[in-house]
């Protein structure tokens, strides 16, 4: 399906990634978003046993989908600024959508736990 099908549900794909995430969140280990997105390539793929990329998976969709696609724009203008070899920065990924880093981890938390409440 589209990234914009507002029918859009975690597929086999993902479901392990979500439920690994849902441990992360009651362990504690939950990854703000601005420190995922500050990660280097070594600790991007080794934090936490690499959960970082299922996070990271699931940021992607809530950029695209979550909150009624209200950051979709944002999140393309970042992509459009990294495909023109601009550095890839969490201050630049947090520009776009124009919101804080609290605003957009607790939006984040919600889009997960909606996902969760599916399965």
């Amino acid at each position: 399906m589209r990234s914009s099908d507002p029918t859009w549900t975690v597929d086999d794909s993902c479901h392990g990634r979500l439920l690994g995430l849902a441990d992360d969140l009651a362990q504690g280990r939950f990854r703000h978003l601005e420190d995922l997105a500050s990660l280097d390539r070594r600790n991007f793929y080794t934090w936490n046993g690499g959960s970082s990329y299922g996070q990271a998976a699931l940021a992607v969709r809530f950029f695209l989908d979550g909150e009624d696609g209200a950051l979709r724009e944002g999140f393309r203008a970042f992509l459009r600024d990294v495909a023109e070899e601009k550095l890839a920065t969490p201050k630049l990924l947090q520009r776009h959508p124009g919101r804080s880093w609290e605003e957009l981890d607790a939006g984040f938390l919600r889009f997960v736990r909606a996902q969760l409440a599916r399965y």
